[in-house]
């Protein structure tokens, strides 16, 4: 019931419904990474930290990724279908991914005063190879068997734990792995 009241909001009011699904959970994401991660009690959490995070959710990465999984879906090769799922999955990890992370660990940096530079240096390369370990198997499954007006959706659910593995890095500056590869 609720499931298809959720699938008829997608198709009467995607951007919307679908912005509002990702706010909500880059939000629970940072709840987890704060309650699990750091084990924090429900009175220590930093909400401000949250609503940054339900805030990119809502206003970057909910519009960005629905436009991005439209923009994807045209992604056909008449003559070699089978370079279609490849394709876009390369596209989704070499374009949208980078900017996307960038972006994350931007806005984060931005709004807490810190260097956006020293942000990107520090968190992006680390942060790309974790999410290449994950996400082109994620995307596979996503545009292979999910319907198109359910990616979002679906990209979301998984992202719980991996919204809580950014928002740890985003908000975490003191990690020893979090530091930007040195040359020797």
């Amino acid at each position: 019931m609720a499931f298809a009241w959720y699938r008829a909001q997608v198709r009467m009011r995607p951007m919307m419904t679908q912005a509002m699904t990702t706010g909500a959970l880059f939000g629970a994401g940072d709840v987890i990474a704060q309650t699990i991660a750091k084990g924090k009690a429900p009175q220590e959490l930093d909400y401000m930290r949250t609503i940054r995070n339900a805030g990119y959710g809502l206003c970057a990465f909910g519009p960005a990724v629905q436009v991005w999984y439209r923009m994807i879906e045209k992604i056909r090769f008449q003559a070699y279908p089978k370079l279609d799922l490849p394709a876009k999955i390369l596209a989704d990890q070499v374009i949208f991914t980078p900017v996307h992370l960038a972006c994350f660990f931007g806005y984060h940096a931005y709004l807490e005063g810190k260097s956006i530079g020293d942000a990107l240096k520090q968190k992006f390369w680390p942060a790309i190879r974790a999410n290449w370990m994950l996400w082109p198997a994620v995307q596979m499954v996503n545009f292979t068997l999910v319907p198109a007006e359910l990616r979002v959706l679906f990209v979301n659910v998984v992202a719980l734990a991996w919204n809580a593995y950014l928002s740890t890095k985003a908000a975490d500056s003191s990690e020893n792995h979090l530091q930007y590869p040195r040359r020797r």
